[in-house]
């Protein structure tokens, strides 16, 4: 009897914990990036230099998560948001709202985070730290190449399932 309640409790919790997992994807989701509201002039100094083609991870207390910025081939700001995933590179990837709000801030989805140094981003209760000076990318088994990702329609989510060729 007490083997079948630890059981059913584990389980509860697994369920409680990918719960609030879909909750946060869905609900960063909703920051949508809007390309025409950022343009390249207005954030070639400050921050946006620093973030430009660099990738960035939080340690969530879970398996982490990914912020790739770069520039699309347009010239257009893009942050995409990548949850990593147990066994796989990412389980979510999508794109997030950039708003520079000065040369030390920027909002990402509806979080503001500072500057600290070139290597740290803080916000409230979150900490981004430098985890590459390049735009990486994944698909969920693979890195996809940036001459796509560059691509103005590229859209992160339906290349979770891509397939190196």
């Amino acid at each position: 009897m007490k083997k079948r309640t630890i059981k059913i409790g584990l389980s509860l919790i697994g369920i409680i914990v990918l719960g609030v997992s879909v909750w946060w994807i869905i609900k960063d989701s909703k920051f949508i990036q809007n390309r025409e509201n950022h343009t390249a002039e207005q954030t070639e100094t400050g921050i946006w230099h620093t973030l430009q083609d660099t990738t960035w991870s939080m340690d969530d207390g879970w398996a982490g998560t990914l912020y790739i910025f770069y520039k699309d081939n347009d010239g257009n700001p893009r942050c995409i948001r990548q949850v990593e995933g147990s066994g796989l590179y990412v389980i979510n990837s999508s794109f997030v709202n950039l708003e520079v709000t000065d040369e030390d801030s920027i909002k990402i989805g509806w979080k503001e985070y500072r500057l600290v140094n070139n290597t740290k981003l803080v916000s409230q209760n979150n900490e981004l730290k430098l985890l590459a000076n390049e735009p990486i990318v994944y698909s969920r088994l693979y890195k996809i190449p940036m001459d796509i990702v560059r691509d103005p329609d590229f859209n992160p989510e339906e290349y979770l399932d891509y397939k190196l060729k």
